[in-house]
């Protein structure tokens, strides 16, 4: 199952599109990874690394760039044994 979401036409750069969210019942801290769904780095979008949040790198153009983005969020629990957690988000321009 994917999530999707959509990016509105001519939003600006830094446009915040989701904010991913994850809990550790143990309380260990909690860290973002986003990669495309091939698995290499996204040229459109970056998440915080702290905060979970993907903001949009550049302004998309709509008659070129694809109409869907393939994303996935890898939560990592910094604990013992560390332990990791992926979501699978699909952005919609």
């Amino acid at each position: 199952m994917k999530n999707l979401f959509l990016v509105e036409y001519n939003v600006c750069m830094c446009y915040s599109v989701i904010a991913i969210k994850a809990l550790s019942h143990q309380g260990y801290p909690l860290s973002y990874e986003l990669t495309t769904e091939s698995g290499s780095q996204s040229n459109e979008f970056a998440i915080d690394h702290s905060s979970g949040v993907v903001d949009l790198l550049r302004i998309l153009d709509y008659e070129k760039d694809p109409q869907q983005y393939h994303l996935k969020v890898k939560v990592i629990e910094n604990g013992r044994p560390a332990r990791t957690s992926t979501v699978n988000v699909c952005i919609q321009s």
